[in-house]
């Protein structure tokens, strides 16, 4: 685990599976700010500030491959970890131009711990 980590920015729309995933990662030291929508996440964004995107693929209208185009585009290259129920191959293989990871809904708590602690190294 890195010391004095970075925050997981989880933007996901379901607030009681937001509000487990936050508790699950702050259960292992990590620092957790949680968003119910990527324009809540934007009012809030540091754009400086380091730290991995944990994002519900449908929390955004099928949005989020964009919305990290975007920031990557305006320099803000963090780690992204994307949340859903099924995502199609475009999709896949779009995330994987971007260095984004899929993670399949319902998954189970040691590999989100795995892939967010991966984002670190």
């Amino acid at each position: 685990m890195p010391s004095n980590p970075a925050p997981i920015f989880v933007i996901e729309r379901d607030e009681a599976l937001r509000d487990s995933i936050g508790a699950l990662l702050e259960s292992i030291g990590l620092r957790v700010r949680g968003y119910g929508s990527y324009d809540e996440f934007a009012r809030a964004e540091r754009p400086s500030e380091r730290g991995c995107l944990l994002i519900d693929l449908d929390a955004l209208d099928n949005d989020a491959l964009r919305v990290l185009d975007r920031l990557r585009a305006d320099g803000r290259r963090r780690p992204a970890i994307l949340i859903t129920q099924s995502a199609r191959e475009t999709a896949k293989r779009r995330a994987a131009d971007i260095d984004a990871v899929f993670l399949q809904k319902p998954f189970e708590a040691r590999k989100l711990i795995e892939l967010v602690l991966a984002a670190f190294d």
